[in-house]
């Protein structure tokens, strides 16, 4: 008999390893399936040792061994460990939490873990930038899967991506690897793409074993749908990095622009010729002081507020009068992105902290609503800090934005595609039916852009990003770096680009439309070194939410585990009545992390505690 110690795959277990008793000796790096809380997991064995040799331990634990481990399942390849390891320290996880994100249950219940032996390692671990716009990245990743001897991984950060990726590198008759597949397809894809020459995949299926993987490529790399949204919130583009450099493959990063971290030098300009983008200067005429105060306050006159000024207006105007199609982008989903009391300045959110939209759309009409529809509730509700009813909507939503334009434009035709609710390339097609004919304006959010790409509709006579502004005032401190990137995204989609804005001076606005010039990096470059902030340092957010005395009582935890590191504490943010988010940052300067101390004191907090490594927000 032999006593075991093992790392299960759950997010939810204990931090450490777990023992169990065997009948068999057993290497470490197997796989097994063991019980935990009544269900069954996988897991890894990290030690093995005889009842003998265990005997002291056995006789002063605190717990009596009734279960045996009831079956191996395969054997984790070194490089697979050893990148999964390399993950949960950059990550703040434990190992067995990481697994279990690595491997999801769609993975692990499909692929059988005795048929992932003598994985291909490389001659080096290398890193090449593909920073170009799409129709040039296609051509690059063609010629480079074309070169290759060995399979290429190409993962895309959304669905709408592997099927708008499936059709331009359709000539090599890729694998695709995505959460639309079920049952006995995803298990023969699964199974296909361990020796398919390339493998299109998203972020949760790219660590699929490939037998004999030679290149990893991550496309959009600046894209958020990276980064995990459920614990040990993971970022896959650390988690592919690390595989990369485990089996010593090839890896590229793309995007239009990159990431500044991923950019060779950030000061390099983006390209020799300027897009065709116009800027619209939506700022008031300063006005003349020296003219009689009557026509001053005649000439200051508030005009009505509009989501799409009427400037915009006049140039869509002209797109349609010439049989012209348009594209109308906003920031977020319904009305208003936010809900704002106006007596206290409280955000309304849901249980979860979750920013409620207003919606004209929902099912009796006028609600608040989470981003993702799932939670609901009536617009006669209160404050939940002061219980005021003078709760206001604040922003530009895509339905104001087509509000607007089907009541300017009432001959032309109007469709409001929602991105972020399609989930197969038919239904985007169906949607979209229209789009090719004149006279057409087409409004989405962000995630509307790779659906309409991979529907192939037309390139569009006219793109307006209707609240650029809004883009630049996100509360993400890479909110300036994403609005150029969109802004190149969709200059490929179109012969024109209007952007309005009230700064025109910004130089995020200037890199749009001079991409020749270096003002914008070089500034970014300077604020992030200055501030440690990616890639000159790590930033640690700590977040706990609980009643006021609960954080009270959990601060002292996390200030030990922070210990001698600086740090900062965000104001409480109130998320109910008596539930409060608090937030702990730790701006960490380049090459403190990862740090086994600080790792170890932080995996030391209870699982109500959310640890976030270089999130966006805050």
């Amino acid at each position: 008999m032999y006593v075991v110690d093992v790392i299960p795959f759950s997010r939810t277990a204990p931090a450490g390893t777990l023992t169990y008793r065997s009948r068999t000796a057993l290497t470490e790096g197997t796989i097994v399936e063991v019980s935990l809380r009544r269900r069954m997991v996988q897991g890894l064995v990290v030690s093995c040792q005889s009842v003998a040799e265990a005997k002291a331990t056995l006789k002063n634990a605190t717990f009596v061994l009734t279960k045996s481990v009831p079956t191996v399942m395969g054997t984790l390849p070194e490089s697979l460990r050893t990148a999964a390891e390399r993950t949960a320290q950059l990550h703040a996880s434990t190992l067995g939490s990481t697994l279990g994100s690595l491997f999801g249950e769609h993975i692990r219940s499909d692929l059988s873990f005795a048929e992932i032996q003598n994985l291909h390692e490389g001659s080096g671990f290398a890193v090449n930038t593909v920073e170009m716009p799409v129709e040039e990245r296609i051509r690059s990743y063609t010629d480079s899967i074309s070169r290759t001897q060995h399979p290429v991984l190409l993962v895309v950060p959304t669905i709408a991506e592997t099927e708008y990726w499936k059709q331009c590198l359709a000539k090599y008759k890729p694998v695709v690897l995505s959460s639309t597949l079920v049952g006995q397809k995803r298990e023969a894809a699964l199974h296909a793409a361990s020796s398919a020459s390339l493998v299109i995949s998203t972020p949760s299926f790219s660590w699929t074993p490939i037998q004999n993987l030679g290149t990893i490529i991550v496309e959009r790399a600046g894209a958020g749908s990276y980064r995990s949204p459920k614990r040990p919130y993971l970022d896959m583009r650390v988690a592919l990095t690390e595989l990369a450099r485990a089996r010593s493959i090839n890896l590229a990063y793309g995007d239009f622009p990159l990431p500044l971290e991923y950019r060779p030098d950030p000061a390099a300009p983006l390209t020799t010729t300027d897009p065709s983008v116009t800027i619209l200067d939506m700022r008031r005429e300063k006005l003349d002081t020296e003219k009689p105060k009557a026509v001053v306050e005649e000439e200051t006159k508030e005009e009505q507020w509009m989501a799409v000024p009427q400037a915009m207006r006049d140039e869509i105007a002209k797109t349609l009068d010439t049989g012209g199609r348009v594209l109308a982008l906003a920031v977020r989903r319904g009305y208003a992105p936010s809900v704002v009391c106006r007596d206290c300045g409280t955000t309304r959110v849901d249980e979860f902290g979750n920013v409620l939209t207003f919606t004209k759309e929902g099912p009796h009409g006028r609600a608040f609503r989470t981003v993702d529809g799932r939670i609901l509730e009536n617009t006669n509700v209160l404050c939940e800090l002061c219980k005021s009813w003078n709760l206001m909507p604040l922003g530009v939503g895509v339905e104001r934005v087509e509000e607007e334009l089907r009541a300017a434009f009432p001959d032309a035709t109007v469709i409001r595609f929602d991105g972020d609710t399609v989930r197969t390339l038919s239904m985007a097609k169906k949607a979209l039916v229209d789009a090719p004919r004149p006279c057409t304006i087409v409004v989405g959010t962000e995630g509307a852009v790779p659906w309409i790409r991979a529907s192939q509709v037309p390139q569009f006579d006219l793109v307006v990003i209707a609240s650029a502004d809004s883009l630049l005032a996100l509360p993400f401190w890479r909110a300036r770096e994403r609005f150029v990137r969109l802004a190149y995204t969709v200059v490929g989609m179109t012969e024109r680009l209007l952007l309005g804005t009230r700064l025109p001076e910004d130089t995020a606005v200037d890199a749009v439309l001079h991409p020749q010039t270096t003002s914008f990096f070089t500034e970014e470059t300077a604020l992030r070194s200055a501030l440690h902030y990616p890639p000159f340092g790590t930033l640690i957010s700590i977040q706990a939410e609980a009643t006021r005395n609960q954080l009270d009582a959990l601060g002292s935890a996390i200030r030990s585990a922070i210990g001698t590191h600086s740090f900062t504490v965000l104001p409480d943010r109130p998320l109910t009545r008596t539930m409060l988010r608090r937030s702990y940052v730790l701006h960490l300067s380049e090459g403190i992390w990862p740090n086994q101390e600080l790792h170890a004191r932080l995996r030391t907090l209870p699982p109500s505690v959310r640890i976030l490594i270089d999130p966006e927000a805050f």
